[in-house]
C-alpha cells in the first residue's frame, strides 16, 4: 500500500481536526471526496467503468468467456479477479512492489463478490455441468491517494451493470450433438442484476474517532481499519480488520453501524443514476438528475457514458479550535519568512535561467565561472535554512494546539485523557495522536504534572504513565525502552513500599495527591491517562 511520512506536528494537526469532525480538506468524518464514475470506457470489453475518488483513479474491465462450471457449483458461473498496480500510480509499485498489494486486493474481491449472495451466478449458467459464462474482472490502479477498496468496489459494481452478455441459443443437431449459437445482435444480450451487489466501505480508526474515505495522510495517522461489504439494504456480507493496531469492542460496534449507514447512503444515488441511464436506452441525452442521496450529487448522463459527480467541499482555511480557544494564524515572523523564501527562490530561479541561456559563441570550452557557482551555492544554502526554519515554526504552531488544550511544562506539552482504558490501549491512542504516555523526568516536572492531573482526573486521581517493567522485572523503562533515571515511588508504607506488585503489576501510575507519588498496577486495569508531546 502506498504510504506517506508525516511529522509528529502534522499528525497532531490531522488528529485534532478529526476529533472536532473537521478534516484537512473540509469534510466531516463520514463524507466522501469528490467522486466521478464513467461507464463503457473500454471498447474491447463486455463492460467497463472508471472511478475517480479524489486523486485515486481505478479502471475496471469485464470480459465474458464461455467455460465449464466448477464441480462444486455445476449450475453456476463464476468470476475471476486480477488487480494490476500500475507503477504510474505511485513509485512504490515499480518492479515487484505492487504484487503483494495486488494479491491482497484480489483475495478481498473474491470474498466480497464471487458468491451467489452478491452476484446472481446462476444466471451465468448456460447448461448445468457443461457450459457457463466466466467473467474475467481486470482492475487497474491508475492513481493512488488512499481508499482503494471503496473505489474498486464501486467501479466493479458499475462495470457489472454495464456488462452485456450475448444471448445463447442451444440446439440439438440431427446427430444428437448439442450446438451453441451466440447472438450477433449487440442489443440482444443479457444484463446482470446488481441489486444485491455490495459496495465496500472502509473506516479508519484515527484517534478516538473513525473516518470514511481516508486520504494517505489520514491513513498514516490511523492505528487500524475496518473493511466492510455493505449491500443496498444495509446488510454487512463481509468484514475484515487491517492494520497493526487494536480495536476495542465498542469501537467495532460504532464503526459497523457507521459503515452500514454510509453504505446505504452510497448505494442510493448510484442505483438511481444507473437505473435512469438504463431507462434512456438509445435516446440517451444529456440530462440533469435532481439532487439527492448522500452529499446531494449532481449527475450527468450521456450516450454510453455515465458521469456521477460529487462536488468537492469548499476550499477553506481552518484554524484549529480547542477548548473554546482558537489558535492564532502565523504571525508577522512567519509571513516575513515566507516572503524571504519566495524572494530568494525567485532570485535563484532567475540566476539559474540566465546561466542556462548563456551559450558560448565559440567552440572552445569556456572556463568555469567560479563566482556564479559560489553565488548560487550561497543562495541555495539560504533557501535550505529558510525551509528548515519554516518546518520548525510549523511544528511549533501545531504543538500549540496541544498546549492550549492541556498544559505546557518545560519543553513538553501534556494532554489529559479522561476515558478509562487499559495501559496498552492508552499507549496506542497516544501514539496515534503523535505522542507517548507521559513520563516526567524531574521532581518539578512530576509536581506540575500531578497538579494538572488533580484538576482534571477522577476521584482516585491515578493515571497511566509511560513507565513499565514488562520486559524485565524490576527494570523500569519508558516508551522507548530506555531505563528511567527519575522515579517517584510511594514509599510511605514501610511494610509495603512501591513498587510492590511483583510480576502481576508491571505498569506505573501517577497519583494526583500532593507529592505525585507513583505505584505499580495491573496493566489490564482501566485507568485515565496523560499523553506527552515533546516540543522540538
Amino acid at each position: 500500500m502506498a504510504t506517506v511520512q508525516l511529522s509528529e506536528a502534522e499528525k497532531v494537526y490531522v488528529l485534532h481536526g478529526i476529533r472536532d469532525d473537521l478534516r484537512v480538506d473540509g469534510r466531516s468524518c463520514e463524507d466522501y471526496r469528490h467522486m466521478e464514475i464513467e461507464t463503457d470506457v473500454v471498447s474491447n470489453t463486455d463492460g467497463s467503468a472508471k472511478v475517480t475518488l479524489g486523486h485515486t483513479a481505478v479502471l475496471v474491465g469485464i470480459k465474458a468467456e464461455m467455460g465449464k462450471p466448477r464441480p462444486a457449483q455445476p449450475a453456476e458461473g463464476y468470476m475471476e479477479f486480477f488487480v494490476d498496480c500500475s507503477a504510474n500510480a505511485t513509485p512504490e509499485f515499480e518492479g515487484r512492489g505492487g504484487e503483494e498489494l495486488g494479491m491482497e486486493l484480489t483475495n478481498t474481491l473474491y470474498r466480497v463478490f464471487n458468491n451467489k449472495r452478491s452476484v446472481d451466478l446462476a444466471s451465468l449458467c448456460i447448461s448445468p455441468g457443461e457450459h457457463c459464462w466466466l467473467l474475467y474482472v481486470d482492475v487497474l490502479l491508475l492513481q493512488c491517494d488512499g481508499n482503494l477498496y471503496d473505489g474498486i468496489s464501486i467501479a466493479i459494481k458499475a462495470a457489472l451493470f454495464n456488462t452485456k452478455i450475448p444471448k445463447v441459443l442451444i440446439t440439438e443437431g440431427e446427430d444428437g450433438v448439442t450446438e451453441i449459437e451466440l447472438s450477433d445482435d449487440p442489443y440482444d444480450c443479457v444484463r446482470l442484476s446488481v441489486d444485491n451487489v455490495p459496495c465496500i466501505v472502509t473506516l479508519c480508526k484515527v484517534g478516538p474517532r473513525h473516518v470514511v474515505d481516508a486520504t494517505l495522510q489520514e491513513k498514516a495517522c490511523s492505528v487500524a481499519s475496518l473493511i466492510m461489504a455493505v449491500t443496498p439494504a444495509g446488510t454487512c456480507t463481509c468484514m475484515r480488520k487491517v492494520g497493526g493496531g487494536s480495536l476495542d469492542p465498542e469501537s467495532i460496534f460504532e464503526m459497523t453501524e457507521a459503515g452500514k449507514r454510509v453504505g446505504r447512503a452510497l448505494h442510493g444515488p448510484l442505483k438511481a443514476l444507473l437505473s435512469q441511464e438504463e431507462a434512456l436506452g438509445q435516446k440517451r441525452q444529456k440530462v440533469l438528475v435532481p439532487e439527492g442521496g448522500v452529499h446531494h450529487p449532481s449527475t450527468r448522463c450521456s450516450y454510453q457514458r455515465v458521469v456521477f459527480t460529487i462536488p468537492p467541499p469548499a476550499t477553506v482555511l481552518v484554524f484549529h479550535r480547542a477548548a473554546g480557544v482558537t489558535s492564532k494564524p502565523p504571525g508577522r515572523h512567519m509571513a516575513a519568512v515566507h516572503r524571504r523564501a519566495l524572494l530568494l527562490l525567485g532570485v535563484l530561479l532567475l540566476a539559474g535561467v540566465s546561466l542556462q541561456q548563456k551559450s558560448p559563441a565559440r567552440k572552445k570550452p569556456l572556463k568555469k565561472d567560479s563566482g556564479s557557482d559560489s553565488a548560487l551555492e550561497r543562495l541555495q544554502k539560504s533557501v535550505n535554512e529558510i525551509i528548515i526554519e519554516l518546518n520548525v515554526l510549523k511544528e511549533l504552531q501545531a504543538l500549540q494546539t496541544v498546549c492550549l488544550r492541556g498544559v505546557k511544562i518545560g519543553r513538553k506539552c501534556f494532554l489529559f485523557e479522561p476515558l478509562l482504558k487499559r495501559y496498552h490501549t492508552a499507549s496506542d491512542d497516544c501514539n496515534a495522536l503523535g505522542g507517548v504516555l507521559g513520563s516526567p523526568n524531574s521532581t518539578d516536572e512530576n509536581r506540575q504534572l500531578a497538579d494538572y492531573i488533580r484538576e482534571n482526573a477522577a476521584d482516585d486521581g491515578k493515571v497511566w504513565l509511560g513507565v513499565n517493567d514488562m520486559v524485565t522485572e524490576g527494570l523500569w523503562v519508558d516508551q522507548t525502552g530506555t531505563s528511567v533515571a527519575f522515579k517517584n515511588w510511594d514509599v510511605s508504607n514501610s511494610r509495603s513500599p512501591q513498587p510492590d506488585g511483583g510480576a502481576a503489576h508491571n505498569c506505573a501510575v501517577l497519583s494526583s495527591a500532593p507529592g505525585g507519588r507513583w505505584s505499580d498496577e495491573d496493566c489490564r486495569d482501566d485507568r485515565q491517562s496523560v499523553c506527552q508531546f515533546n516540543i522540538v
